[in-house]
């Protein structure tokens, strides 16, 4: 089991039951409470567009690391 707090909201990963669990406090970070709104598959869409937001933006630095990795 993974997690990591920034910002008030952290996010705990349990990998044997591939479940990711948001927690933050309702009055000292109000900016999360959307969250709770969400179904698990809205935040899953959210996410992951996200992630390929980020890949797509940096998808050379990301190719050019591979590439330093594949030489060792």
């Amino acid at each position: 089991m993974e997690s990591l707090t920034e910002d008030g909201l952290t996010v705990i990963y349990d990998e044997e039951k591939e479940i990711i669990t948001l927690d933050w406090n309702e009055d000292t970070h109000p900016q999360y409470n959307f969250l709770a709104d969400l179904t698990q598959e809205q935040l899953s869409e959210m996410i992951i567009g996200y992630c390929n937001d980020y890949l797509n933006k940096h998808s050379e630095e990301i190719t050019k690391a591979g590439e330093d990795c594949s030489a060792l």
